[in-house]
C-alpha cells in the first residue's frame, strides 16, 4: 500500500485468484468442484476489498502473477502504472 497516495497493490497468485485465460491459472482435476468453489469466493472477497476501498478514496490496483516473473519486472510494472 502507498498510504500517502492512496494507492492499494494486490499482487495476485493466478492459481489462487483464478486469473482467467493465464495458463498458470487452472482448476485441479480432483475434488474440482471445492477448487471452483473456492476460486469463486477468493474473487468475490478481491472484488468486495477493492469496491471497499474504491468507495474510501483509494485506487485499487491489481497486478498478476504472470506479468511479474521477478522482482524487477514487478518494479517496473508498477512504475508503468504511475503508481511510484
Amino acid at each position: 500500500m502507498l498510504p500517502k497516495d492512496n494507492v492499494a497493490i494486490f499482487v495476485n497468485g493466478c492459481f489462487w485468484h483464478a486469473h482467467e485465460g493465464c495458463p498458470i491459472s487452472r482448476t485441479p482435476s480432483t475434488k474440482t468442484e471445492f477448487w471452483k468453489e473456492k476460486f469463486a469466493r477468493n474473487r468475490e472477497r478481491d472484488a468486495r476489498v477493492q469496491d471497499e476501498l474504491r468507495a474510501m478514496g483509494w485506487k485499487a490496483v491489481t497486478i498478476w502473477e504472470c506479468e511479474v516473473p521477478n522482482v524487477e519486472a514487478a518494479e517496473a510494472r508498477i512504475r508503468e502504472l504511475g503508481l511510484v
